[in-house]
């Protein structure tokens, strides 16, 4: 390839809603523009005007926000005092604009008119019923149809190649078709599935500008893909079937024009890669809403984490080679959300290529997107799991009755679950036996640790009710940020106390969570003791 930065693009279209589909093809596109040093951008293809929904692109725009997948060139919800479209609310920013289709239409139409002065484009004037009729014939003789045979028969040269004003005013309300049937057999290459080769003279001649003056998704990607410097076209494997098509229209329309680039397919030619689709957990169809949700937004409202839903899309139709699923660590939680959902994908982008990208369909599972949810979860801290989950349960009141299971976050799926009953329901009758025993350091050892750590806690009760005290603690309700400044006091003490003795944590953290909590599974040791009053832990 000849272009000096890599560059690809997203372009759907505003007819609802953020399809998980889209959702993942966006993705990609991200991974694999940041594993290329390059810049990817979002066009909006409106060009079929009843389809259009108002509010469509403001919510697809909200979705990618959500998830981290906003674009930094193209259409945006970000303010930039320019590029304004009042029907969808929108900003555009970026120097190869506009990027909204229907804003393009000029240039569409000039575009056209080249294709028809190099007689590459002619004026189709069947009716439906010809049309029809020839469906019928192609039928029987197991050809393809010849519109431009048919069109020079019906009205002649002179119609046919009438300039695009003229052909837009045209009372027989006349389509623009591309003239793509030829005896010649040419080879095409897809960046995943390798090169195909078509024999022309089976294709059939397509339309590129409709009866309204818009123009199909063919010749719209064509002009803007050109002029915007796309290096490489990531679509759904659905399209590959048009791939001829759309390279044939590419090495016709910027032949003579100077050099954007150059792929195995041509001169100014991008390089196309197709992704492969995403089949509902049983059956072998495309995933659709009888397969489950395939809104995204309805996802992340439900209580997925941003973070668990990219992770988890990046495996369908992917796979790195390792062992590795998790891109982000406990530490990384500590920085802001939107700094850990850029590591994530910088983490993500590392690992992915084209290579590692599979050619057969991905599954869509589940279980899997729970086990990432719950996974994440568990890295968040107590007060960014509560503050996330009061934005989607804001009815939701936090006291000391409820805690406890609020507390029990290690052991959820979705956010959403939060105050809903868990295992989070403490036994301190459990005698104590081989439970508080810590990895490879003996039973007794650890029983010796648990008493050592338990009369030093006991020994700080008094300091921690003190503090508990200055903080004007009410009972009920529970203050959260209270609570958390009473763990966060428990944690400075004990932590203290472990490094100037040089103990290890594990050693005693591990023996102290089981006797305070009687399980295994439990908060922290930290979060019990400023759940607990006084008398419960002596």
């Amino acid at each position: 390839m000849n272009s000096k930065i890599f560059r690809t693009r997203q372009a759907p279209s505003p007819t609802g809603y953020l399809h998980l589909g889209t959702a993942r093809t966006v993705l990609f596109t991200d991974l694999i523009t940041r594993h290329n040093q390059g810049q990817w951008f979002l066009r909006i293809e409106d060009t079929d005007q009843k389809r259009l929904q108002g509010d469509a692109v403001v919510n697809l725009l909200t979705a990618l926000e959500g998830l981290g997948l906003a674009a930094k060139e193209g259409v945006t919800l970000q303010d930039t005092q320019k590029g304004f479209n009042e029907f969808y609310n929108v900003y555009q920013q970026g120097d190869f604009g506009p990027y909204i289709q229907s804003e393009r239409l000029e240039l569409y139409h000039k575009y056209a008119q080249k294709l028809i002065d190099m007689r590459a484009g002619y004026w189709a004037f069947e009716t439906i019923e010809e049309k029809e009729e020839l469906k019928k014939i192609k039928d029987v003789t197991k050809s393809a149809i010849d519109y431009y045979k048919f069109n020079i028969e019906k009205v002649g040269e002179e119609k046919m190649y009438q300039s695009v004003e003229q052909g837009l005013k045209d009372d027989n309300r006349p389509t623009l078709r591309f003239r793509l049937q030829r005896p010649e057999t040419i080879q095409v290459f897809d960046e995943l599935l390798g090169k195909v080769k078509i024999d022309l003279s089976l294709e059939e001649d397509f339309t590129i500008l409709k009866s309204d003056g818009f123009p199909t998704y063919a010749l719209a990607h064509v002009v803007d893909d050109y002029l915007m410097q796309t290096s490489l076209v990531i679509r759904a494997q659905e399209w590959m079937p048009s791939l001829a098509r759309h390279v044939m229209l590419f090495q016709t329309m910027w032949e003579d024009c100077e050099i954007v680039m150059e792929t195995k397919n041509g001169k100014n030619v991008p390089e196309y890669l197709h992704l492969s689709f995403i089949l509902g957990e049983t059956g072998n169809k495309k995933m659709s809403k009888r397969d489950g949700n395939v809104n995204m937004q309805d996802y992340l409202d439900k209580g997925y984490l941003p973070e668990a839903v990219v992770n988890y899309l990046a495996f369908l139709g992917w796979n790195p080679g390792t062992d590795k699923e998790l891109y982000l660590n406990k530490e990384d939680f500590e920085l802001p959300f939107a700094q850990r959902l850029e590591k994530l994908l910088d983490n993500l982008a590392v690992d992915f290529s084209i290579d590692k990208l599979s050619k057969s369909p991905a599954r869509i599972n589940f279980k899997k997107l729970d086990w990432f949810n719950r996974e994440y979860i568990k890295m968040l801290s107590l007060e960014e799991f509560i503050d996330r989950a009061q934005k989607l349960k804001p009815d939701f009141e936090i006291d000391s009755n409820n805690l406890p299971y609020i507390l029990d976050k290690n052991r959820v799926t979705l956010l959403t679950d939060i105050g809903l009953e868990s295992d989070c329901i403490f036994n301190y009758q459990k005698p104590l036996n081989e439970d508080v025993k810590w990895k490879k350091i003996s039973l007794q050892e650890s029983l010796d640790n648990l008493q050592q750590i338990s009369e030093f806690v006991i020994s700080k009760l008094d300091e921690v009710e003190n503090y508990t005290n200055t903080l004007n603690k009410e009972t009920k309700p529970l203050q959260i940020d209270k609570f958390i400044d009473i763990v966060k006091k428990w944690e400075d003490i004990v932590k203290n106390w472990l490094s100037q003795n040089d103990y290890q944590a594990g050693n005693f953290l591990w023996p102290l969570r089981v006797k305070l909590s009687g399980k295994v599974k439990s908060p922290s040791p930290f979060e019990i003791l400023a759940l607990l009053d006084s008398d419960q832990i002596r």
